[in-house]
């Protein structure tokens, strides 16, 4: 029983990387179905990328890949062979004219970075040397961020797509848990912003942009002008988690809002 745990725990991480191999041979078949028109979306986690996604995905001319580096980051060797060869190969897989694809922090970090010893917007650089334009997400009120994520983590569903039994069911945060994630993520938002200022990029932000459905299309026309194409008319099938206050459903919100009160993020109440 134990040599048959070890072949299924090795498994996937084998099958993993043949499926890599397997985009660069097809990759070097089709190198010439490359898009010209290619951008990334760098975003932090619940930031709206999702939703950005699904109403990019709207314009007959675009698809808009998911995380596409978050299956290497659940496995021990998290890393990818060809970094920048890759993107490309992903990019070809979908006839559109343009191509992006969703890039968060920590896999820049974690797995694109680490095995190169380079800084985390060398990779970012590159691409965008290389004709792949970036348009960043980003999320004003961290406090807000970190709460709808450890939601979203004890409740282990991060969206509700309108067709499935999502319920909003009640949670208790846990002040230790909460400091250190906001520690976590401060640091992050940091990074993010050093690297922006070093490369050009449309720059949207959650509050303004995509937090009230009425700014969608707005949105998406910005986006759709940045990548050179017409405006089409955008929907979604998402609908908001929290209706009202990110407060909503905290058991203990105002233990939380005691202890925030005591901290340098007291800021975002």
């Amino acid at each position: 029983m134990k040599n048959i745990f070890i072949i299924k725990n090795y498994q996937q991480p084998i099958e993993l990387r043949q499926g890599e191999l397997l985009d660069y041979f097809k990759y070097f078949q089709n190198y010439s179905k490359i898009p010209k028109n290619k951008f990334i979306l760098f975003a932090n986690y619940r930031t709206g990328s999702t939703l950005l996604t699904d109403l990019l995905n709207c314009h007959p001319d675009i698809f808009v890949d998911g995380e596409i580096f978050n299956k290497f980051i659940k496995l021990d060797f998290k890393k990818v062979i060809f970094p920048y060869l890759y993107v490309k190969s992903q990019s070809i897989k979908v006839n559109k004219k343009v191509y992006g694809f969703d890039l968060k922090m920590h896999q820049l970090t974690n797995i694109l970075i680490q095995k190169f010893n380079h800084k985390p917007e060398d990779y970012l650089l590159r691409l965008y040397h290389n004709n792949w334009k970036i348009i960043y997400l980003y999320r004003e009120n961290l406090f807000n961020l970190v709460i709808s994520s450890l939601k979203a983590i004890k409740r282990e569903q991060w969206h509700d797509l309108g067709d499935n039994s999502f319920i909003c069911t009640s949670v208790y945060i846990d002040c230790q848990e909460l400091i250190k994630s906001l520690n976590y993520h401060q640091k992050n938002q940091i990074i993010e912003k050093e690297i922006m200022k070093k490369i050009p990029h449309l720059k949207i932000i959650y509050e303004n942009n995509l937090l009230h459905s009425k700014e969608h299309q707005n949105t998406a026309n910005i986006i759709f002008d940045y990548l050179g194409l017409q405006s089409v008319s955008v929907t979604t099938k998402m609908k908001k988690v929290s209706l009202n206050s990110v407060w909503d459903d905290v058991e203990n919100a105002q233990e939380v809002i005691d202890f925030i009160k005591q901290t340098e993020y007291s800021i975002y109440l």
